[in-house]
Parts: C-alpha cells; structure tokens; sequence
C-alpha cells in the first residue's frame, strides 16, 4: 500500500512538474503520457470526476456509431459497458501511442468486438465520406488539443442531423458567461486554475461553451467541482449534452 501510494505520489508530481518536450503537438502528449501510461486510469478514475454520470445520460440506439475523441486508454468506455453490445461500432481516437495501447489491452480484455482504435489528431481526424456518428464525446480532452476549435468543427462534421456531442472538462468561466445557468468565477479564480493547469499543456477555456453552443441545442448542463487527489483543491468542470445543429458550421 505505501509503494504504490508512493507510486502515485511521483506521478502527481510529473502530473504537475512534467516538462513536455516536442514540436509537434503530438510530440508533446507522447512524452507526456508515456512515462504515466500503466498508472493513468487508477489516477485519473479518482481527478477525472463526472465521466460516468455524462456517459450515462447519453442515449443510445441500436446500430449507433460512437467516437470518444481523446479517448486514451479507452476506460471511460467501461461506464457504458452494458450499452457497447447495442453500438454499430465504436472509434477511440487518440494522439498517444501508448494510451492506444492500453486501449487495444482493454478491447481484448472486455471482448469488444466493435471497438476499434485510431491514432489521429483531433483537429483533423474524419471517417469515411458515407459513415458519420450517432454520438460523439470529449471527455477532459478538449482542454488539450491546442486547436479546439478545429476540433469541434470537425466533430460537428462526423455528426449526423441531430446526434450528440457531449463534453465534459476543466471549466474556467467567461468573464461574463452568456447564459444564466453558466456558474461564474472571480478574476482570481479564473488566474488560479489557468496557471494551475497550464504546465501540463492543460487549457480550460471559457469560450468552450459558446462554441458548443453554436454547433448544438442544449441538452443537458451541469457544473461540479472534484477533488484533486492529495491537494486541498476541488477542480471546477461541467457537462454538456448537445444535439447537431442543421446550420453551424459548412
């Protein structure tokens, strides 16, 4: 119990330290997850919060095809286990060669016959010109990508009329939120998590939100705070549900 108490103590600190080398974005995740990969779900199950609640409020139809864009080891998929069956086919689309290797362990181990791994940037990942997607997630991976917005309409695309994107993430606010129901932060708050989460190549970012909004009608919207394991902090996120808009993005 104290060696891997121990164990997940260096990772925090190359969660929080780590100095991700790379001039390529996918450079920099690489050498960022790598050295965590083997220990990243048992970490992350306990900072990651709200993963299961989203994926639960997901509807699913029989033949649907879901992708999880960042979706690394594949582990929020675990939440959905009983529903994988019903699903057409279901993409995990990561950047990191060694998440997808966890991912491909994990496909092998729940004998998911429909799961299939792709490595891709998420900014300009696609499917064929005749397959789009039911569903389409983000989960705590939009922060990340360094064009995001790139990364939403792409998502927007792979979408059928009126499928689901869902997101859940690290919130910091606008300074004015437009809509009532977006929680707001002080100025100092927002300065806090911004360069709490940025030596991990982490950006949380308050327009988030009004883009989403501009590619989906609103389902669902939720906002929490989790506990940062071994810190006296509670990380602020939010969940969003949205349905594809007929006019968003061309």
């Amino acid at each position: 119990m104290f060696s891997s108490a121990m164990q997940e103590l260096k990772l925090l600190f190359h969660i929080c330290f780590a100095q991700n080398h790379g001039v390529l974005h996918r450079d920099r995740m690489e050498n960022y997850f790598k050295p965590q990969a083997e220990r990243y779900d048992s970490f992350r199950d306990r900072l990651l919060h709200g993963r299961r609640e989203l994926f639960s409020e997901i509807e699913v139809n029989a033949g649907d095809v879901w992708i999880d864009i960042g979706g690394g080891t594949g582990r929020s998929l675990e939440f959905i286990d009983e529903k994988i069956n019903k699903l057409s086919k279901v993409y995990i689309v990561d950047i990191s060669p060694s998440l997808l290797a966890i991912a491909k362990e994990r496909i092998k181990k729940n004998n998911w016959k429909n799961v299939y791994c792709i490595e891709a940037d998420a900014a300009s990942f696609c499917l064929s010109d005749v397959e789009r997607a039911d569903v389409v997630t983000f989960t705590y991976s939009l922060s990340m990508i360094p064009n995001w917005f790139e990364a939403l309409d792409s998502a927007y695309k792979l979408l059928k009329p009126n499928a689901q994107l869902a997101v859940i993430d690290f919130y910091i606010a606008k300074k004015h939120p437009n809509k009532n129901n977006y929680p707001r932060q002080s100025f100092l708050a927002r300065l806090f998590w911004q360069i709490f989460f940025v030596g991990d190549d982490v950006f949380p970012n308050g327009d988030h939100l009004a883009y989403l909004s501009k590619l989906c009608s609103e389902s669902s919207f939720k906002a929490g705070k989790g506990k940062i394991p071994y810190l006296p902090l509670w990380a602020p996120y939010y969940q969003f549900i949205g349905r594809r808009k007929n006019k968003g993005i061309e």
